[in-house]
């Protein structure tokens, strides 16, 4: 298991923050992010998901394996 972190800016909300989650890949850290605003988006593929969420002021920056730091 890899601990990612990923830098969120919720501009309706005033919130910015790191999400961490912890997955087996990228590709499972993308899928429980996607989980995480599963209300904001009906995309199933990740690239259209993140254009949803900046459609709403929802920012999602780049997710990076805390292990390569």
């Amino acid at each position: 298991m890899n601990k990612y972190i990923i830098p969120i800016c919720n501009l309706p909300k005033s919130k910015v923050y790191n999400a961490v989650i912890i997955a087996n890949s990228l590709a499972s850290c993308q899928d429980k992010l996607m989980e995480m605003f599963e209300d904001y988006s009906d995309s199933d593929e990740y690239r259209e998901f993140i254009k949803d969420l900046d459609k709403q002021d929802i920012l999602i920056g780049k997710i990076i394996d805390i292990e390569t730091l």
